[in-house]
């Protein structure tokens, strides 16, 4: 789920760089999501207007705006909302909470287990 938000993000930044919301910049950084500190405010949330807005000399939240529109909302992400001074808030569709809950409760003890580094 976490990898699909984040491809969701990164094509959104494609396009912005793509349409000259950018000048200086050619390919976009990888967001960081973390989940919000405050109840309310997402799902899950991500400072990388903050980021592009030091680095490209823009504000923040005009970044995170028009970042938070082009994501919208697809099969995971129900809505983006944006926070001063430039957070994206993500919020997750039910539907997929209940369906990874099914998966967790299906694999059991098994859920989580990788083989990476064997």
């Amino acid at each position: 789920m976490l990898n699909t938000i984040k491809e969701s993000i990164m094509k959104a930044l494609g396009e912005m760089i793509d349409e000259g919301f950018f000048e200086d910049l050619t390919e976009a950084p990888e967001p960081l999501l973390s989940q919000p500190r405050t109840k309310g405010f997402g799902d899950l949330s991500t400072n990388i207007a903050m980021k592009l807005g030091r680095s490209q000399r823009k504000n923040p939240g005009d970044i995170a705006l028009v970042l938070s529109k082009k994501v919208g909302s697809t099969e995971i992400i129900e809505r983006c909302e944006v926070a001063a001074p430039g957070f994206v808030n993500i919020f997750i569709r039910k539907s997929c909470w209940a369906g990874l809950l099914k998966d967790i409760l299906d694999r059991g003890l098994e859920y989580g287990r990788l083989s990476i580094g064997k």
